[in-house]
C-alpha cells in the first residue's frame, strides 16, 4: 500500500508538481492533493493508486516496503542501460545520446518535441541548454523507452530515433 509520504518522495525525487503527477497519471489534481493529504491513498480505487502507481514507476521511482528494518520509501530505479553521452542540437531540434545495453552501445536520437510534450511546452525548447535541462529531467523514462526499443529488436545497426509517438502512452 502506497502512502502519502512516498507519493510526495516520489514527485519530488522526480521534481514533479502534483500538476504533472496527474497529467502523467490521467488522474486529477485534487485527487493527487487528497492522496498526499493526512488521510493518504487509503480511500482511493485501486484503479486510481494503479495508475498513479505506474506513472511514477514509468518514470523510474521504485517503491519500497516497510520491514522489520526499515518503514517504507521510495528510490529511483537503476535501469539496465546507462547513459553514457548526450549533447544537443538545438538547430535540428534533437538530442543524440548513447546508452550501453547489456555490453553493447547504441546511438539514439531523440526529437526534441518528444520533451516539449512530456513537458507540455508549447512553442517548444529552443536552445540547447534548455533542451539538455528538458532532456536530464526525463532521462529515466528516454533511456528506459530506448532500452525497450534495444531489446524488443527494434535497433538498427546500434541506432534508434524516438518519435513522439514512442510515448504517446507516456503523458
Amino acid at each position: 500500500m502506497l502512502t502519502a509520504d512516498q507519493l510526495r518522495a516520489a514527485r519530488a525525487m522526480l521534481n514533479w508538481g502534483q500538476e504533472q503527477l496527474a497529467q502523467e497519471s490521467g488522474i486529477s489534481r485534487p485527487t493527487i492533493k487528497r492522496m498526499e493529504g493526512p488521510m493518504g491513498p487509503a480511500r482511493s480505487s485501486v484503479a486510481t493508486l494503479a495508475a498513479v502507481r505506474d506513472a511514477l514507476e514509468a518514470a523510474g521511482i521504485e517503491f519500497l516496503v516497510e520491514d522489520e528494518m526499515s518503514g517504507p520509501g521510495v528510490r529511483r530505479r537503476k535501469t539496465s542501460a546507462t547513459l553514457l553521452s548526450r549533447q544537443a542540437d538545438a538547430i535540428n531540434r534533437v538530442v543524440k545520446f548513447r546508452i550501453t545495453y547489456e555490453k553493447r552501445d547504441y546511438d539514439c536520437v531523440l526529437r526534441s518535441t518528444v520533451l516539449d510534450g512530456l513537458d507540455r511546452r508549447v512553442p517548444g525548447y529552443a536552445t540547447a541548454t534548455e533542451i539538455e535541462a528538458a532532456f536530464d529531467r526525463h532521462a529515466g523514462l528516454v533511456i528506459d523507452h530506448a532500452r525497450k526499443v534495444v531489446a524488443e529488436g527494434l535497433a538498427r545497426d546500434g541506432a534508434l530515433t524516438l518519435w513522439p509517438e514512442d510515448f504517446a502512452a507516456t503523458g
